[in-house]
């Protein structure tokens, strides 16, 4: 909520327009599992379950652009 990357994944975001909804800009987003493990809490995979996102690295990638553009976090 500051505009800056977050750390565990935690905030998600849904397009308004689309409905579809997306993880919000990431720090390191290939080590985002060990940092949640570090704290006690779900993998990225089951928690984004919620909001009916199949979490892939590969496809944070795709999606990060349109996250960014929803969140003005680059």
């Amino acid at each position: 909520m500051q505009g800056k990357k977050q750390t565990y994944g935690t905030q998600v975001i849904t397009d308004s327009k689309t409905g579809k909804s997306y993880v919000q800009p990431l720090i390191d987003p290939e080590h985002v599992n060990e940092r949640r493990a570090s704290v006690g809490v779900q993998t990225i995979e089951s928690y984004v379950k919620q909001w009916n996102i199949n979490w892939s690295i590969d496809q944070y990638y795709k999606d990060l652009p349109i996250a960014q553009s929803l969140t003005n976090i680059q």
